[in-house]
């Protein structure tokens, strides 16, 4: 039923990639369920060799080629094209540590190419390159993203050992793997959000821990009914935890709270400030900790609808001490100096810097 009511949703909500990435993942069930069915293995390799030749023709059409262009492309798809090229000049530029975690927004504008600012547009930004392998890797360098293939790679590996040395139908790894092999597949093209990646890791230890339990022999692979899978059974055993790992909940869950305390207390300062509508409680919000560029820059624009004032202007001058390389608070500083100004100069060069391709900026050359 679970799976029904998600088709429903994701073909209601009008999902294309929700649609390929549920297809890819049946079709790999439906792959080990022909192989443990039909011994024979031209079966399993005329049903495999099908199924990558429809994949092929999809991936096609989504690159605007093939006969499936009409229905399958979108211009979403061009647009990720300039996202991946931005993320891979920046670890180009940045091989080794790459530009530091979520800082892909930040740089965006700098590392991409000239074609950007046509399509998407020269005002079209983003935070992410919409592939989590380009995502690590710009954000890691090389070498955190060696060690991220690595971890897949690990993975895959013990599921292949699994899949040679079992020709039976095992419900638990075809659910576990099926999903596993559609999540990475739509990491291609999506976010590293999340709600989403937390089921690439969980996804990926459930694997490892069945898979070599079974390898291992600790544990013998035994077909089950889809019945006897799907059926809640009671059970009486209890198990204790032992007080050390208890001990260890409790205090991680603790010291998170009190990291996210200031936080969400900042934002509940800005939600009442925006109720006042008072200047004071808005430069109070600002300068509150943990300080923050985005609502840095948020009340200054906030109070500065009815025209450019003092506050708004050392508001934005504090936040870029705090923040140099914030593309919103240069812009902020450069559309609230006078236009003759040394400021304004000074502040149009280091745009041009961050934004070289942005036409608006070109005279700063």
């Amino acid at each position: 039923m679970l799976i029904v009511a998600s088709l429903y949703i994701i073909k209601a909500t009008g999902s294309q990639q929700g649609l390929i990435v549920a297809a890819g993942g049946i079709a790999v069930a439906i792959f080990f369920f022909l192989r443990a069915k039909f011994k024979n293995q031209i079966v399993s390799l005329f049903y495999s060799i099908s199924v990558s030749i429809v994949g092929f023709i999809s991936i096609l059409g989504m690159l605007q080629l093939g006969p499936l262009a009409g229905l399958l492309y979108k211009d979403s798809v061009s647009y990720r094209g300039e996202y991946w090229q931005a993320g891979i000049n920046m670890a180009l530029a940045n091989p080794i540590f790459g530009i530091g975690l979520d800082s892909y927004g930040t740089y965006y504008r700098l590392f991409r190419s000239e074609s950007a600012t046509i399509k998407p547009g020269v005002d079209v930004v983003t935070d992410s390159s919409h592939n989590v392998f380009i995502d690590v890797l710009s954000s890691t360098g090389f070498i955190g993203f060696l060690f991220y293939a690595t971890l897949i790679l690990v993975v895959v590996f013990e599921c292949i050992k699994f899949i040679k040395g079992n020709c039976n139908f095992d419900p638990i790894f075809v659910i576990l793997f099926s999903t596993f092999i559609a999540y990475n597949a739509q990491s291609i093209i999506s976010i590293n959000q999340i709600g989403l990646a937390i089921w690439g890791w969980i996804l990926a230890g459930l694997l490892l821990g069945y898979t070599r339990r079974i390898n291992l022999g600790i544990v013998e692979s035994k077909p089950l009914p889809i019945s006897d899978l799907l059926r809640t059974k009671k059970t009486t055993q209890t198990k204790e935890i032992a007080a050390g790992i208890s001990l260890g909940i409790i205090a991680g869950g603790v010291a998170f709270f009190i990291l996210a305390i200031p936080s969400f207390y900042a934002d509940a300062s800005l939600r009442k400030a925006i109720k006042s509508n008072s200047i004071d409680d808005y430069v109070e919000v600002a300068n509150q900790f943990p300080v923050d560029s985005a609502r840095i820059n948020y009340i200054a624009s906030r109070i500065t609808i009815d025209g450019i004032n003092e506050q708004a202007v050392t508001l934005v001058r504090i936040g870029l001490q705090k923040f140099p390389l914030d593309y919103g608070l240069m812009n902020s500083q450069y559309l609230i100096s006078a236009e003759d100004s040394e400021e304004y100069k000074a502040i149009g060069k280091k745009l041009h810097l961050a934004d070289p391709f942005n036409p608006a900026y070109f005279k700063f050359k």
